[in-house]
Order: structure tokens, then C-alpha cells, then sequence
């Protein structure tokens, strides 16, 4: 009966460490969300969201009592897998050795931007706005982790990702972006003059989309 009983004490003091962790990890991502906002960091997209608390889930993964310019990239990597496909980076697991720091760390109650990713956040700001851009997306925190000159972004420029190539890929992306949106304005222009082209394929492929657009 007694080891009946400690055996219950032992898993209700497991779930309470762990809900407490669950609480803490909670509130240091939103806590960290709005240090973030304060730096500049208003409007963001989804993805720039999840960046900052799988960062957090990083620095809690190392018993670290800050976030780094290295949580943050690492968090990038998990919430934006398209930017790791278009500047052909290595596997997060990989990025996560070379990343990783080797000194101790004492697990704090609060989780807290450190200085360098307090600058990360600035110049992501930054870009954004030289950008013209409305909301901080991942593409502006990797900016920044470059811009920062952190130890992050020395592994970066190992894999031969600079701030020029960066740019580089956002040009690409938007003229590819533009050149879709020229596609559809046009196909729907012609759908609703009725001028078809010289391919009968085509035609039916643009009918058979105006049909089921009406329908809906």
C-alpha cells in the first residue's frame, strides 16, 4: 500500500512539473511575441509568428534562460520550410549541431529575447520596411539573423547564404509572383470578352473554369 501510495505521489508530482513547464513555455512565447512587437515587430505574418515560439521551444530544449540569434533561425527553419527548399540548407537536425552551444545554462522562470536577438528583431524591422513590405515575414528574420553577425549568421554564410543572395530569392519570388497574377488577370479578361485562343485545349480548359466558377 505504501509503495502503492508513493508510486501516486511520484506520478502527481511528475504531471505538475510538467504541467508547469507547459505553463511557463505557455507564456514565455507570447511573453517573447510581445518584446518582439515593442521592437518593431507589429505586424507579422504566421510563420514570423511561429518562428518566435519554436525559437522559445529551442531555448527551453537547452535549458537556456534567453533566446538567441541561433533559437531564432532554427525556429525559422521549423515554422518556413519553403525558405530551407529555395536556398538548398541542410536538414534542421544538421543546422541544429552546428548551432548548438556548448556551455551551461540554468532554467529560468521567464524566457527573454537576448541582445542579439533583440537585434535580429530590429533589423528584420529594418528590411521590412526598405522592402516596403506590410507585415514581418520569415524572409526579414533571416535577414536580420544576417544582419546581426551572430554565430548563426556565420553558419549561414558557410552554406554560402548571404544578404545579397537573400534578396536575390525575394526578387525571384515576387517577379514569379507578378507574372502570375498577369497570367490570371489575363485568362480571366478573356473569359469575360469571350476572345478565346487558336488552342482548342486551352478553350476548354478556360471554359470549363468559368462554368464551374459561375456554378459556385
Amino acid at each position: 500500500m505504501a509503495i502503492l501510495q508513493q508510486s501516486g505521489l511520484l506520478c502527481g508530482c511528475t504531471l505538475c512539473l510538467k504541467s508547469e513547464d507547459d505553463d511557463m513555455s505557455f507564456r514565455s512565447k507570447w511573453k517573447l511575441l510581445a518584446q518582439s512587437s515593442t521592437l518593431g515587430m507589429v505586424r507579422y505574418t504566421v510563420k514570423a509568428r511561429r518562428t518566435i515560439f519554436y525559437a522559445a521551444d529551442e531555448a527551453l530544449r537547452e535549458k537556456s534562460n534567453e533566446v538567441t540569434p541561433e533559437h531564432l533561425l532554427l525556429g525559422l527553419l521549423r515554422a518556413d520550410e519553403s525558405i530551407r527548399a529555395h536556398l538548398v540548407m541542410p536538414t534542421i537536425e544538421s543546422m541544429r549541431n552546428e548551432l548548438a552551444a556548448n556551455r551551461p545554462h540554468e532554467r529560468q522562470s521567464w524566457l527573454l529575447l537576448g541582445r542579439g536577438a533583440r537585434r535580429v528583431i530590429i533589423f528584420a524591422a529594418q528590411e521590412r520596411e526598405h522592402l516596403s513590405h506590410k507585415h514581418t515575414g520569415t524572409e526579414h528574420l533571416l535577414l536580420g539573423i544576417i544582419r546581426a553577425g551572430s554565430h548563426a549568421a556565420k553558419v549561414l554564410q558557410q552554406h554560402g547564404i548571404t544578404r545579397d543572395r537573400v534578396r536575390r530569392m525575394l526578387q525571384q519570388l515576387q517577379a514569379c509572383s507578378m507574372a502570375k497574377r498577369v497570367v490570371l488577370s489575363s485568362i480571366r479578361s478573356l473569359t469575360s470578352t469571350g476572345v478565346f485562343t487558336q488552342n482548342p485545349r486551352l478553350d476548354r480548359d478556360i471554359t470549363a473554369g468559368t462554368l464551374t466558377k459561375r456554378r459556385s
